[in-house]
Formats: structure tokens, sequence, C-alpha cells
């Protein structure tokens, strides 16, 4: 072999072990760098020569400069990064609403305990101004509980929509970057004659994996080497060299919470993508929205309508220091909001009250949806995203069909006279969203509260059978015997000419030494039946008696006589005038405590509240469990990808020895190579 040969192969070893070198100081000096990936030089031999006797080598080159990466690995911690984040954004957001509704000084469950326990005082001493003071003060104490869940709800929301703001700009932001990334990379490799950008690369995948944290990206590799990437269910924020902005904005059907658009220029309209996103902190603070904090918003809002309609009926049944009748309103009870939606172009007109019989009992926590598809008005439930025909009640006119939902617990008018409604319109029904904030307390003097039972029953002091009367049930003030008279009342006077106020059971004679088996029902003052009330009505001992007789379902009273009276004992039923010791009412009013009348009947106030505590406690517990096991699978995938791409400094200090010696070999086979040149010409010399 020629000196010539010699030397270069000595300069191509030199040259390969350089550059392997460089590499090596390149991953050192990189070793904190986040996302970069460890490199390595690929040395092959060049090609021989071929001799007489043979192929002689002509060294080594340097071919390409490989970065330890492997894509499935990446891939796998982008997933697994990505529903970290998502656990972890759900668990922070839970965490603050549990604590919220848990808390035994601040939460509603204390203050719901403290106001019966004080209703159950004024009934323990229905005269006692005191009791009836702090009962106002406790009823005071629950609306601002009431008031404060709100609030703080609706922080909850609005930290929700911001932090939802930031994380839509975030996406943007890093979907320009990789846009841009894309294009220095089809530029390098244009310029690099097919050589891999590594560094370029390494920046590009950091970027992708910071994204999928925020939300669940996947990536489609193109020709140039350029990186696609998706979101949702295919919706492209990065396309080559062109990034795709998503917009955050109020939903036009719920304003108060922002919705995630998708918008790219080739499209005539954004499109809501909100519900597909599921991944990443993005899709976890969605699924904290839809899961914890909307059912909490409508929940409590349950409890409150549920208080304070059902504890106004029971107060409105009694009678206050005053001799009046309680009044229907010691809360003002919340009305469902309907909200039209802000694309709505139709002059229909829908309104939602809750049903008077058992609306509040079959009141859920779900919001509903009216829409007009051009021939059926249909409901939807948002909860179950179960949607249903609705179609006007019997009678009802084409201009004002009118809807009653018993299983929603509400009745909706479609009002149509203002105008016809325009396929698509819709509008949403919230019956509890507002319920809480909105709850007030109307009664301010302690007089006012309605302890005593109006109606009292009383026995003839003439009677000669064993008969008794109970005490009188009553079942509907609002009918016409019982409207307030505008003085303070006998109740006489609240009667009218053929429902006269008090009432008279007067038994009729029957067989000689038998007790009587009818009766009729008498004006007290003049003696002679009341309108209805000649009878005889048949006596039957324990059946309840429904008064006054000549009205009809509903009626106002119902009492009950049991055993057997004689011809001519008689029962009277009047007005409780001044019968203010009477607790009866109040003790009504307590007992509502241990009442199931929410949730179909199943469950009590403090049930009905309790079962969300349990439900936003149990959603935390599950996200804390999932948080601690996905972080545990991301670690083994960050470690799993740090052997493959991380830098060991040990190994890297081996390599640099091995070709630290590698390399003063090559230059030993130059000095040779010089030798043997200097050797020969000193021969031609000679």
């Amino acid at each position: 072999m020629a000196s010539g040969d010699i030397l270069n192969v000595g300069v191509s070893g030199l040259k390969a072990f350089q550059k392997t070198l460089a590499t090596i100081g390149h991953n050192v000096a990189n070793v904190n760098t986040e996302g970069y990936s460890r490199q390595r030089v690929e040395i092959v031999s060049n090609y021989p020569t071929p001799q007489t006797n043979g192929f002689v080598g002509t060294g080594a080159r340097a071919v390409t400069t490989q970065r330890m990466f492997e894509e499935t690995a990446v891939n796998q911690l982008r997933y697994r990064s990505s529903t970290y984040q998502h656990y972890q954004a759900f668990v922070d957001m839970a965490e603050q609403i549990d604590n919220l509704l848990a808390d035994k000084s601040a939460g509603l469950d204390p203050a719901i305990q403290g106001f019966f326990d004080s209703v159950q005082q004024v009934a323990d001493d229905p005269t006692s101004i005191p009791a009836r003071s702090v009962m106002l003060n406790d009823a005071n104490v629950l609306v601002t509980r009431f008031h404060s869940t709100s609030q703080l709800l609706s922080d909850a929301r609005v930290a929700v929509n911001k932090r939802v703001d930031g994380l839509v700009n975030q996406i943007n932001t890093l979907s320009t970057l990789i846009a841009s990334a894309n294009k220095d990379i089809v530029i390098a490799a244009g310029l690099g004659r097919g050589q891999p950008p590594n560094d370029l690369l390494d920046k590009r995948d950091k970027l992708i994996t910071d994204l999928s944290q925020v939300i669940g990206v996947s990536t489609l590799k193109q020709d140039d080497g350029s990186v696609n990437v998706f979101i949702g269910n295919g919706q492209g924020i990065v396309l080559g060299m062109r990034s795709v902005d998503l917009k955050s904005a109020p939903n036009p059907d719920d304003v108060q919470f922002n919705d995630i658009y998708y918008a790219p220029p080739f499209l005539p309209s954004p499109i809501n993508i909100t519900d597909r996103m599921s991944d990443g902190e993005l899709g976890g603070l969605l699924d904290f929205r839809n899961r914890v904090l909307l059912p909490a918003i409508n929940q409590v809002g349950r409890v409150a309508i549920g208080i304070s309609d059902i504890f106004d009926k029971q107060h409105a049944l009694g009678m206050d220091l005053n001799n009046r009748l309680g009044t229907a309103s010691f809360f003002a009870t919340p009305v469902p909001s309907v909200a039209s939606s802000t694309l709505n172009t139709g002059l229909a007109n829908v309104t939602a009250t809750i049903n008077v019989l058992n609306g509040v009992s079959n009141l859920t926590a779900h919001d509903y949806q009216v829409s007009f598809d051009g021939v059926n008005w249909n409901l939807l439930d948002t909860t179950t995203k179960v949607s249903t025909v609705i179609a006007p009640a019997p009678g009802a006119g084409v201009a004002t069909p009118y809807l009653n939902l018993n299983n929603t617990g509400l009745d909706i008018t479609i009002d149509l006279t203002g105008g016809a409604a325009v396929v698509g319109d819709t509008w949403n029904i919230r019956p509890t969203r507002d319920a809480s904030r909105t709850i007030a307390l109307n009664v301010t003097d302690p007089r006012d509260i309605a302890a005593a039972d109006p109606v009292r029953t009383l026995k003839g002091v003439n009677n000669l059978g064993d008969a008794k009367i109970s005490p009188a049930t009553i079942l509907d003030l609002t009918l016409p015997i019982f409207q307030p008279p505008p003085i303070p009342p006998g109740f006489n006077n609240l009667g009218t000419a053929t429902q006269p106020g008090n009432m008279r059971i007067r038994f009729l004679t029957g067989l000689p030494g038998l007790p009587s088996t009818s009766y009729e029902v008498d004006d007290p003052v003049t003696g002679l039946p009341i309108a209805g009330g000649a009878g005889p009505f048949p006596y039957t001992a324990g059946t309840p008696i429904n008064l006054p007789p000549g009205g009809g379902p509903p009626y106002p009273l119902q009492v009950t006589i049991v055993g057997s009276p004689q011809g001519g004992d008689t029962f009277d039923v009047e007005y409780n005038t001044n019968g203010f010791s009477d607790n009866r009412n109040a003790r009504s009013m307590a007992d509502l405590q241990r009442s199931t009348v929410l949730v179909g009947g199943t469950a009590t106030f403090q049930e009905t509240y309790s079962q969300l505590v349990v439900q936003v406690g149990s959603l935390t517990r599950d996200g804390k469990i999932n948080t601690d096991a996905q972080e545990a699978l991301k670690t083994q995938s960050e470690e799993l990808v740090q052997s493959i791409s991380g830098v060991n400094l040990d190994e890297e200090a081996a390599n640099m020895l091995k070709y630290q010696q590698s390399y003063s070999a090559a230059a030993q086979i130059i000095a040779t190579a010089n030798t043997v040149f200097q050797t020969l010409l000193a021969a031609v010399r000679g």
C-alpha cells in the first residue's frame, strides 16, 4: 500500500472520530436540555480498492448523525401525559367544590339543620317572640348560605372560563410554533441533502408533547418531513406549514359558559367542538364542568326551590299572631330560567313554571332544551341527551300549546301569538340554575310566622255519644272559603253566601236506642244547613269528612270522627281566633325536615343535599385515584423514553475516552504515513 493510501485511511478515521467526539460533546452540553434526544454518529467503512492480490480497505466515514428516538415510546408518553393532565385538572377543581359542599361550618347542611331547629323551638313555644326572631334569623342565615354557595360556584364557573380561554390561546401558540418548526425542518432537510435536522426535530417533538398536555393529539408524517397535528375527532390544527386557530366564545345556548370552536378559513362557519375535547388539561376542565360544576349548581338550586316552595305551602296553611292566614311567601320561591338562543330568528316564545301539584318533587338537576324542527316541538334533556317529541296538551289552542311535563316537574307554554317559530329555533330551560342565587326571605316580622292552625274543632258540650273529632286537616287555603278578609276576622267572615266559614256537623236522629248513622252540616248561627250541606250524609266511623260538603275536590278541610254519636250531637269547625298557643302548623313545618319531598318523593332536603356531597366526593376520590395511577404510568413512559433518548454522562464519558483513543490512533496512522513517505523520499534522493 502506498503511503498516500495510508495517509487517506488515517485522515478518514481522524475525520470520523472528530465528528463523533463533537457529537459526544453536543450530547454532554445538552444533558439538561428538555426534549433533547441523544445523538450518535453512524460510521461505516469506505469502499475498498481492488488490487491484483485482493481488495484493500480505504478507511471509514461518518454517513449520518442519528438521534436516539423511538416514536412508539414517545406517542405512549404523550397519551399518558395527556391523560394525567386531564385527571389532574379535574381533581384540582373538583377538590374546591368538594371542600365547599362538605364543609361542616360553611356548607348548606348545618344551615338547614339550624333553621329547622329554630322552627322546632317555635313549635315548642309558639307565643315566644324571641323564639320567632331566632327562627327568622336562622332563615336569613340559610338564605345567605345559599347565596354564598351560589357565589362560590359562580366563581368556579368564571375560573373555568378563564382557564379555557388561556388554554385555547396556548393551543394556538403551540400550533403556530409547530407549523413554524415544520417549515424550518423542510428547509433544513433540503439544505442538508436529506440528512435529518436532529435538533429541529427534537424542538418540534417537544412542542407536540407540550401540546398533548393541553389537549389530546394525534400526528401524521408527511413526505416532505413535516407533521400534521389533529385534535378531537380529526380537526387539523397543524397542516404542514399552516396552523388553524381555535376560538373560545360563549355558547349561544348558554352564555355563562365558554365553548371551543374550530374555525379554519375554508369552512363557512365555526364548528363547536367542545364535546370532542376529551384529554389533556382542557379536557379535564370540561369534564369537571359537565360532571361536577353544573350538577352542583343545579342540585343546590333544587334544594333551594324545594325548601322555599314546600315550606311556603305549609306556612300558608297556618295562622299568625295577627289572626291572619299565613302568607304563601315566607321565602321568595325561585322560578325556572328560560333563555332563547342568540341565534333564534322566529317570533315564538317559550315560558316554564314549576307544576303546582307535583313539580317540586319531580324536579331533577337536569337542564332542558326546547327546539322546533319545522314540524315538531322537541324536548331534549341536555344531561341524558334523550330527546322526545312534545305535543300540545288536550284542548290547547294552536296558538298557545300548553305542555304539562310531569316527568320534569315543569309546565311549558309555547306561545305563538306573537309569531311563528323558525326551523332551528331553540330555548334553554334551566329549572334550578339560578335558584340558590335568587332565593330570598320575605317575612321580616316575627308576628307574621303562621305557627297555629287556622281552624279548630270542638265537641258539643251537650253531646250524648262517645264520638270524638280530630283536628282539621287543611287541604287548600286558596279556595274562597279561606280568602283573607279586609279586617282581622272571625272565621265566619271568611266565607261566602254559598260557602260559610263556621260549620257545625250535626248528627241526625236515627233508630231509637241506636247511634246516629247520618249527619248534615249547619250554619252554627242560623242553625240551618249550609249550601249543599243538608244531607243526610252517611256516617262511617273513621272515614274522613270533607268540608264544606257542597263543594267538590279539592276540599278546603277534612276532619275525622270516630266513635258512636247520638242524634243531636254536634261538632263545630271554626276559625282559630286568638289561638296563639296553637303550635300545630309550626309542628307541621318542623316535620318537613324529615319529609321525603324531593327526588320523586324519596329524599328529604338534607338527604338530597347529602346525595350531592357524596356524588362530588366520590368523583373527586375517583379522580385522585386515576391521577395517581396515570402519574405512575406517565413516569414509566418517561423512564422508557429517557432510557432510549436520554443522555447518560457515564456512557458519554466512556465513549469519549474510546473515541479519543481512536482519534489518537488515527493521528498515529497519519504520522506513520508521513514516516513512510519521508523514508521513500530519502531512498529516491540517494
